[in-house]
């Protein structure tokens, strides 16, 4: 197997775990030195359901045991066996809510307002920005630079 498939394979698994444990936080990143997939959780212990929460976390890093060997990713919580660089993926549900809700504010935002609510709207950001002053620029420079 490549890494960019075993990659896809561990998000593909990660993100299945995330539906059951949507508060749970996972980072990722390849070891060149080791030539596998590190994997860190974040999740809190208190849980209720910690145990089952392991389980199926070990279920999980079974299975891809079962199907890549040695060069199957190594599993670790809180980064407690191996530290994660600071650029390591990370997957999340916890992004993606936020953009939902977002998405849910724009949409209630658009059934309430009229075409004219939308410019006037629309007019009233630029003239915020102006009387403020953006990057030191007084309200005529930015109006030029517009």
């Amino acid at each position: 197997m490549t890494k960019i498939e075993i990659e896809n394979d561990l998000r593909q698994q990660l993100e299945m775990l995330l539906v059951k444990y949507p508060d749970a936080t996972f980072r990722y990143a390849y070891d060149d030195k080791r030539k596998v997939y590190l994997v860190s959780d974040v999740v809190d212990v208190n849980r209720d359901d910690y145990e089952q929460y392991c389980g199926d976390v070990l279920r999980v890093e079974d299975e891809l045991n079962d199907r890549y060997g040695f060069d199957a990713p190594l599993f670790t919580s809180n980064e407690r066996s191996f530290s994660l660089p600071m650029d390591a993926s990370e997957v999340s549900l916890q992004i993606n809510y936020m953009v939902e809700q977002l998405l849910k504010s724009i949409k209630i935002f658009n059934k309430h307002t009229t075409v004219d609510d939308t410019y006037s709207l629309t007019y009233q950001v630029p003239q915020t920005y102006m009387t403020s002053g953006i990057d030191g620029c007084s309200m005529g420079e930015y109006a030029e630079a517009a």
